[in-house]
């Protein structure tokens, strides 16, 4: 096939999507906000775009009510609230003609929320309230999804739990989130909004909370993507590197699956602590310099603060505790300037004039590496 190129590299290879460079998150922004914003991004040297996630969910603000996109109540339908099908299909026809790729955010772990930790305890010894909370849960979800749909018996997941093999694939997330049973219906369920994703034009796929989803049920979803075509990626929010190579494994070579590096994001964040005041103490380039390629290897999804890090109002998430975008620009600076993997960058820190640059100056670099690329093989000097 031949490939359609930007400014850095190629879109497709034969015939599969490319891994994108540089990413801007657009988790608060409508379809129609996002397109107004591609010749803006793609002149900053953004080569991919990443979208609120699409499904139906419950309705809120975009800015102060983002977590609702990550509880689903419909898949058949791309959310009127973001703009529908018809908008999120010229956001891809509008990306694709400035060699830009879309990547939609897909959340198949688990449902909305219908009801309080604090009920679904108090329901595993009422019988009559437990019947109560199964009826909200076909009334939210109809007429796709049924209380069959959902994992039982129900088990809280939270604490020590999150990482416990035997409670992190079936456990409802705080006790609240309506946790997805594996069973054909469902997986149908969740291809068929995949398939309305790539009718529109979408190409390039992250998998929301993958590791709370057992790897051969992942693959199920890869497997259809990668016959697509698409670009995959897992959201695996882990500090153990034998998590993250479960769902790694689930492609390779061209349809390589990647993971999100937690582990290189919590480098970066201890690199640039304040050091003490001891002479000993090396500068700040040295500490980041003494980072390794990261814990998962050059081609993973790499960023310095996520969406989840940034916004979550609890505890640090792997101790990522950034005070602002300003706080983390020199490490945003310094991860954007190696060429290696895909940066995953949030909204709010793609708005520091330091981070800015720093996209700048790693589009040039694709753009020296592509220059170089093509006369070696004009002079067929490559080796």
């Amino acid at each position: 096939a031949a490939a359609r190129v930007d400014s850095g590299g190629d879109l497709w290879d034969d015939g599969v999507a490319t891994q994108p460079r540089t990413i801007y998150h657009a988790l608060h922004r409508t379809f129609d906000e996002l397109r107004a914003l591609l010749p803006q991004l793609a002149a900053a040297g953004f080569d991919a775009v990443q979208l609120p996630p699409a499904q139906v969910s419950p309705p809120g603000n975009l800015m102060s009510e983002w977590y609702l996109r990550y509880q689903p109540l419909r898949y058949g339908a791309v959310d009127p609230l973001l703009g529908g099908e018809a908008s999120l299909e010229e956001l891809c026809t509008a990306a694709s003609l400035l060699g830009m790729q879309v990547i939609a955010d897909c959340v198949f772990n688990h449902g909305a929320v219908v009801a309080s930790k604090a009920e679904w305890e108090a329901a595993q010894s009422d019988a009559k309230l437990l019947e109560e909370l199964k009826c909200r849960l076909d009334r939210a979800f109809a007429p796709e999804l049924s209380r069959e749909d959902f994992q039982w018996p129900w088990v809280c997941l939270e604490g020590g739990r999150w990482d416990d093999p035997e409670y992190t694939y079936e456990g409802w997330g705080c006790g609240e989130w309506s946790e997805l049973r594996f069973c054909e219906h469902v997986v149908q369920v969740h291809i068929d909004h995949l398939q309305r994703l790539l009718r529109c034009g979408v190409r390039g796929f992250r998998l929301d909370a993958a590791k709370h989803m057992r790897p051969a049920h992942v693959k199920r979803y890869v497997d259809f993507l990668h016959r697509e075509g698409a670009f995959v990626y897992a959201e695996v929010l882990s500090m153990d590197r034998s998590v993250h190579a479960q769902y790694e494994a689930l492609g390779d070579g061209l349809q390589a699956v990647r993971s999100t590096d937690y582990i290189l994001a919590k480098q970066l964040r201890d690199a640039c602590r304040s050091p003490s005041h001891s002479s000993e103490s090396p500068p700040l380039l040295a500490r980041l310099a003494a980072i390794s390629n990261g814990a998962l290897g050059p081609q993973a999804v790499r960023f310095v603060r996520s969406h989840d890090t940034a916004l979550n109002g609890g505890p640090a998430i792997c101790g990522i505790d950034w005070s602002s975008a300003e706080d983390a620009k020199l490490a945003w600076a310094y991860l954007l300037a190696a060429p290696e993997g895909s940066v995953l960058l949030y909204e709010e820190d793609a708005a520091v004039p330091i981070v800015q640059r720093a996209v700048a100056f790693r589009r040039a670099l694709a753009q020296q590496a592509a220059l170089l690329s093509t006369d070696c093989k004009q002079a067929g000097d490559c080796v």
